[in-house]
């Protein structure tokens, strides 16, 4: 909380319980009001609640770092605890499993995306604009398109077309009308899904497999 006098004075209180705050605040003011007409003798106060800064933990790559942390003292821990080679053998299965989780992640992503446009898409017929081929497919950044209530939207992911496609072709935009800059897909992608989300399940389950054994092989040797 901030408490200004009349000659600009500051004084800030530390952090506290936030009622406790207001009814001292209230009191303040009252008793300030009862003492009449500002002077020397009695300073006018200015009370206002200043909120105190705390770190944003909302967004989930802060969540994920934050889940880190605990993650490798768990397995360092349990490293230390087993003796031998354990420890430097859990550091490396964890970091691993590190791109395990990124595997199954895009999975996940890529899965509930695709259930969304499926079920609530809405297709919209664009030009495109200028991109670059790579991968054998068309890829164009920041492909604007208008929604059908009228709003014009830039999509924040890439997007992927044929390859044959060139500037200026229509293609079908399905969006998301709950996420329609990060939930976008040209046509189906079918094709290229198929091929690629198979992949990254079976990657992501053999990336998880070494911090699995290493865990067990752990534990088996602490209870030796």
């Amino acid at each position: 909380m901030c408490i200004t006098l009349h000659d600009g004075t500051q004084y800030r209180t530390p952090e506290d319980n936030a009622a406790a705050l207001t009814a001292f605040a209230d009191g303040l003011r009252r008793r300030v009001a009862a003492a009449g007409t500002p002077g020397p003798a009695t300073p006018a106060v200015s009370v206002e609640t200043v909120p105190a800064w705390r770190p944003d933990v909302s967004g989930r790559r802060v969540r994920i770092i934050l889940c880190l942390v605990p993650y490798f003292a768990i397995l360092i821990t349990l490293g230390v605890t087993a003796g031998g080679g354990h420890t430097v053998e859990l550091t490396l299965a964890g970091c691993l499993s590190l791109l395990s989780f990124l595997s199954l992640s895009f999975f996940a992503d890529t899965t509930r995306d695709r259930y969304h446009l499926r079920k609530r898409g809405v297709t919209v017929r664009v030009p495109i604009r200028s991109g670059r081929v790579s991968n054998r497919r068309y890829r164009v950044w920041s492909q604007r398109f208008t929604t059908v209530d009228g709003r014009t939207v830039t999509a924040g992911v890439p997007l992927h077309a044929p390859q044959t496609t060139t500037v200026g072709d229509l293609v079908d935009v399905r969006y998301d009308p709950q996420a329609p800059e990060t939930r976008v897909r040209i046509g189906d992608e079918r094709g290229q899904l198929y091929g690629t989300l198979p992949v990254a399940l079976i990657f992501g389950v053999l990336l998880a497999l070494p911090v699995v054994i290493a865990v067990a092989k752990a534990i088996a040797e602490i209870l030796r």
